[in-house]
């Protein structure tokens, strides 16, 4: 009883009711195996516990066959005489008979209570379903009280329906025992193991969708067939099968069905869980219109039901165990031609891939060949098909054959685009230990090259993109895929000069490329020209490329050029602008099936909620691309990722966590990567050498400032806020003529780019703090960078208390103060606050308001939005999309929500959401 409260509530209801001398009645639905036996027993069993008379029966078949046969047969324990049934025989003496048994009844109630319960009267003949209107209708004043039972289909309506139905439209109470939820299937897969069981015991109890008889079998059999082994209290699956006593409860299943509709479930379960009648009648060879009979009989027996979409089986374990049951050579060949119609139907869905594996075979050359192409047709729109189908073929391909090295080609491009660098860069390699004739060469040279450019190794990728391209006689196609391969590379590359010049030449010939290479021609020259300070050519050229990839060609928009133009609006602190390009990037990569490129975007998100001030969320969604780049191997990343989150720490003054991640980055410059995101990553380890340096300079930290002046250019496109930083640190180790070399780079880049106030904002900084000059630093604080404006007011009030301006020099303090609580900048604060103290001004600590640790009041703003939302239903990606966050910092902040709430999931949440929402 499992499951069953409500249900056993209302009985107790009945029969209290009954025990007080009136009439009631219970109707009780359910299908097959939903525990009505159980039930009807319980509730007898509690009726002769409290005094009643009880009597009951289960209608069977034969039932229909003699009139009132299954009445007589219930009356019979309370003194009915199986004559009366013979007597019902006439038509004439029907009434007579149903006569005496309502006398019966009165009889016997008079004496004690009574129990009437009938079972399965779907099965009823058409004179007990007479019988039990008249007898209800006739009693309706005696203590007699009556449960019927049935069972409910799909399709079909019976006399038993109607009378249901009436019944209840004239007061019967009715119930429905439903599938057990996944609490009551948990607590009867306990019961019934005598253990607790694990995560794969629950999935498999999970397949029976909720039906305790299935669920009971499915447990005992595998007990009995030793597929579940408990130890310490633990029940543990140790391999997954379907048990013989659920393959007899399905077999005696079939055998009741008529053999057209057996058969059409047996081919219907090839197709799948789910189906459509269109292919089942195709698979068939019959009109949709011919299959409907044998269709409805399949739902009226509860064997299918239908959605919105499709025709399912209604239980994952039963479709499972008729699969099981249909012989392997034949399933086979089902699954071969399943998969040919829906692949020259051009229908190439994961269904119709998983068909097509499952129809092929070693040796087989036309069942791989299918395969082949197949994955080609997926590749361009669903890599992770295309993978599952061209990994099936290599495993039935012996390497001697000559498509082995073809596939090998196509599962290194698939894993690269799905985010399995490693995998993919050591199938390449082993494939390219041996001599490999051309074309095949050149195409594993250039799925290298993409490789070894999203593992941050440029150098290494340009090398094989250019012996790619050195081949005799390369196809087009793949001509302009090495080229794309070598322009991507060449955008990490030190050496911009002769990038740039090679991009050029693409751009002045633009008849000769395709779409892919023209994007990634414009992708590096914007990327050589904001590099340099071109910051309004960069720009066009990088709006360019994306308005070309909108339309473009597959292999043009997994070039990506929305992310290269984010980047460079983030460092303009542009931020609204590129969180929608962002947010557009991310949808065309998730619709391309492009997982390489997810902790690309994800590290992004990062630097944009850094240059916001947020440095929280800065923090987790760098934390989650590293976790995407450690899934793919996508290491061309990480860089990014951990120069925000080393930021991030340095400003929130947790400086154990900036050597975490300096000492991540000083590994991978050891390794010879070269990243874009190099320079970012040096500054911030100087800045954390700075904080730790003890004071009268530092050798080592003017050694790691040492840099060219088209390196010092880049960083302060890249990261304009060092530029004051700089020019303070080196002033302050006596390296003023080095200091001076940045004040006029950054001076330079703003007269050359006055329409970006970035770069106005972040010269003036480094004038004034070369100059202690504080109109040129309350000028800087009109930085859009929030954190960088309370840069340059702690600043002023530095030059001005030195002015001897003291009251001025507290209230730029104090506004710095304020900024940098506001954006959770400790360290910087604790660094004001102590300014302060020096010229004897006392500030408190700033706090947020004291929270508990629970309930409610202890959500922070972001928490509070976020479970508002998700008690509405919204996903963690629409709630993404509404708060301009990534599905990421959703899940992170959503963890710390449950926690703080004390909840397990999202209808808890609901729940308490709706309660507060309650007045009180």
């Amino acid at each position: 009883m499992r499951g069953r409260d409500s249900e056993w509530e209302t009985v107790h209801g009945l029969l209290t009711k009954t025990g007080d001398g009136r009439a009631g009645v219970l109707l009780v639905n359910a299908e097959t195996g939903m525990g009505r036996s159980l039930l009807l027993a319980k509730a007898a069993a509690e009726a002769e516990v409290r005094g009643f008379a009880v009597t009951g029966r289960s209608v069977t078949g034969l039932g229909r066959l003699a009139p009132l046969e299954p009445l007589v047969s219930a009356f019979q324990d309370i003194g009915a005489s199986p004559a009366i049934a013979y007597t019902a025989a006439a038509s004439e003496r029907l009434l007579p008979a149903i006569e005496e048994l309502r006398a019966l009844l009165t009889e016997r109630s008079a004496e004690r209570p009574v129990l009437v319960w009938l079972d399965d009267v779907h099965d009823a003949d058409p004179a007990t379903l007479l019988a039990l209107k008249m007898l209800l209708a006739q009693l309706a004043a005696a203590p007699v009280g009556w449960i019927l039972a049935r069972q409910i289909t799909a399709e079909r309506t019976t006399e038993a329906d109607l009378l249901f139905e009436q019944l209840r439209n004239e007061g019967a109470r009715s119930i429905e025992l439903r599938p057990l939820d996944h609490e009551a299937t948990v607590q009867l897969t306990r019961d019934v193991l005598r253990a607790e069981p694990d995560q794969e015991v629950l999935r498999t109890a999970a397949q029976t969708g909720g039906n305790p008889l299935l669920l009971v079998e499915l447990l005992e059999g595998l007990l009995e067939e030793e597929a579940i082994v408990i130890e310490d209290g633990q029940a543990r699956l140790i391999w997954n099968v379907v048990p013989m006593r659920v393959r007899t409860t399905v077999q005696r299943r079939l055998d009741e069905l008529k053999p057209d509709t057996r058969r059409l479930i047996e081919v219907a379960a090839i197709l799948g869980l789910c189906f459509s009648a269109e292919d089942l009648a195709e698979l068939l060879d019959r009109t949709p219109v011919e299959l409907l009979p044998t269709i409805q009989e399949a739902m009226a027996e509860g064997v299918l039901i239908e959605t919105s979409t499709a025709a399912c089986f209604r239980h994952e374990i039963v479709w499972q165990t008729i699969v099981q049951m249909i012989p392997m050579t034949v399933r086979q060949a089902v699954h071969r031609q399943i998969g040919e119609f829906l692949l020259e139907r051009g229908e190439l869905t994961a269904a119709a891939a998983e068909h097509l594996i499952a129809g092929a075979s070693r040796g087989d050359a036309r069942a791989l060949s299918r395969l082949d192409r197949a994955a080609a047709q997926a590749l361009p729109s669903s890599p992770s098909t295309a993978l599952h189908l061209i990994e099936r073929a290599l495993q039935l391909t012996d390497r001697r054959d000559a498509d082995w090295l073809t596939r090998t080609a196509t599962a290194v491009e698939t894993l690269t685009l799905t985010g399995n660098l490693e995998k993919a860069e050591s199938m390449v390699n082993a494939a390219l230990a041996e001599p490999v004739p051309m074309p095949t060469g050149a195409r594993l040279r250039i799925a290298t090259a993409t490789i070894l450019h999203l593992r941050g190794r440029a150098a290494e990728a340009q090398a094989q993109a250019v012996d790619a391209l050195a081949a005799a006689d390369l196809p087009a196609d793949m001509r302009e895929q090495a080229e794309v391969a070598l322009l991507l590379a060449l955008t990490a590359t030190p050496d911009q000069r002769t990038a740039a010049q090679r991009a050029s030449e693409i751009l002045g010939k633009p008849e000769r490329s395709g779409d892919a290479t023209l994007i990634a021609a414009r992708i590096l020259l914007a990327v050589s020209h904001w590099g340099k300070g071109d910051l309004q050519e960069a720009l066009g050229l990088a709006r360019e490329a994306v308005g070309e990839a909108v339309l473009g060609s597959v292999q043009a928009r997994r070039t990506h050029p929305r992310l290269a133009l984010a980047s460079m609006l983030t460092d303009a602190r542009r931020l609204e602008e590129a969180q929608d390009l962002l947010r557009s990037a991310e949808q065309e990569r998730s619709s391309l099936d492009h997982h390489a490129w997810a902790a690309g975007t994800s590290a992004l998100q990062a630097r944009i909620h850094l240059a916001g001030g947020r440095l929280l969320d800065a923090a987790t969604e760098a934390a989650g691309a590293l976790r995407l780049a450690g899934e793919s191997g996508a290491d061309l990343f990480v860089p990014t990722a951990l120069s925000v989150l080393a930021t991030a720490a340095l400003r929130t003054g947790d400086m154990n966590a900036v050597a975490d991640q300096m000492e991540r980055f000083a590994a991978r410059l050891a390794e010879g990567q070269s990243v874009p995101d190099t320079l970012r990553c040096t500054i911030a380890l100087a800045q954390y050498e700075e904080a730790r340096a003890a004071p009268g300079g530092s050798p080592a930290l003017l050694a790691r400032l040492r840099m060219s002046h088209d390196q010092c250019r880049r960083l302060l496109v890249t990261a304009p806020e060092t530029a004051a930083w700089l020019v303070r640190v080196l002033v302050a180790n006596g390296a003023g003529p080095q200091a001076d070399d940045v004040v006029a780079i950054v001076s330079d880049l703003a007269g050359r780019n006055p329409r970006f106030a970035f770069l106005t904002s972040a010269a003036a900084h480094a004038r004034g703090v070369r100059r202690k000059d504080a109109a040129l630093l309350d000028e800087a604080a009109r930085s859009p960078d929030p954190w960088s404006r309370a840069s340059a007011l702690e600043d002023c009030g530095v030059a001005l208390e030195d002015s001897g301006a003291r009251a001025d020099a507290v209230q730029r303090f104090d506004q710095a103060l304020e900024l940098y609580q506001r954006h959770g900048a400790v360290r910087d604060a604790a660094r004001v606050r102590s300014r302060l103290r020096e010229i004897g001004v006392r500030r408190r600590h700033w706090s947020r308001r004291a929270r508990p640790e629970t309930g409610w009041a202890s959500l922070t703003e972001s928490e509070q939005k976020i479970a508002e939302l998700a008690a509405q239903g919204l996903t963690n990606r629409q709630i993404a999309e509404r708060l301009f966050l990534s599905v990421h910092t959703i899940a992170f902040h959503l963890r710390h929500v449950f926690r703080k709430l004390e909840v397990g999931s999202r209808v808890e949440l609901t729940r308490l959401s709706l309660e507060r929402g309650r007045p009180g």
